[in-house]
């Protein structure tokens, strides 16, 4: 596929579309990254897994790995350089379209902040339409607490999209996801579409009513919308 086949007409209405990060936009998941650095990726990727096919709750499971992988804020940094390396294909070029015609783009993420920003720089998004973890760090950047906010628990998403909504009652909210969790979230959006481009996920697959498998599909599901 080339970027000319990405000559869709994103017209009629604006949206707001906010994407998943992790497997969505990039291929990588942060936690199996960064906790192999800390020697802990077995016992973490598990966690992951199991978190994401709904196995075990993510309240159970997200504290406890946060704490065991500790990220620095140069971890956060060169996760941000990674993300960049391993967005999905063609993912910039549907971006860019999306933007020209008008809608905003933003990130809604239980991945890391700092991290996310970086992408979002890279891809000409808003850091206003970023939503991601905040994390306290020292002056020499060592990680140090998990404040309390909203993205911490399962139904964080849903809080994000939820008052999304209350904030711009008059746009239409587009949710691209990967897990589970997301799609229990993106229930709270307009539209939501699960994003198989990266990973399938059969349990997630079976559920999910709108499911794109290439980045096609996915430029064409979201097409659908506006027209």
């Amino acid at each position: 596929m080339t970027d000319t086949n990405l000559t869709f007409n994103f017209s009629i209405f604006f949206m707001r579309i906010y994407f998943d990060l992790d497997s969505t936009l990039s291929s990588l998941e942060w936690c199996d990254r960064l906790a192999s650095r800390q020697g802990v990726g077995n016992h973490v990727a598990q966690l992951t897994k199991e978190t994401m096919e709904w196995i075990r709750s993510f309240d159970e499971v997200f504290i406890s790995k946060t704490q065991l992988i500790s990220p620095s804020r140069n971890d956060l940094q060169e996760l941000g350089k990674q993300y960049v390396e391993t967005l999905t294909p063609w993912i910039p070029s549907l971006i860019k379209k999306l933007q020209e015609a008008g809608h905003t783009i933003g990130i809604i993420s239980q991945g890391y902040r700092d991290a996310a920003l970086i992408v979002a720089n890279h891809l000409g998004i808003n850091e206003r339409d970023v939503f991601a973890l905040v994390f306290d760090h020292d002056s020499d950047g060592a990680y140090t607490w998990f404040p309390e906010q909203a993205l911490k628990y399962e139904n964080g998403k849903s809080v994000t999209l939820r008052e999304l909504k209350k904030r711009f009652p008059d746009d239409k909210i587009a949710f691209i996801w990967d897990s589970m969790g997301d799609m229990i979230a993106g229930q709270q959006a307009d539209y939501f579409i699960w994003c198989g481009i990266n990973i399938v996920r059969d349990t997630v697959k079976k559920e999910a009513r709108q499911f794109a498998v290439t980045i096609d599909q996915l430029a064409d599901m979201l097409r659908i919308v506006f027209i």
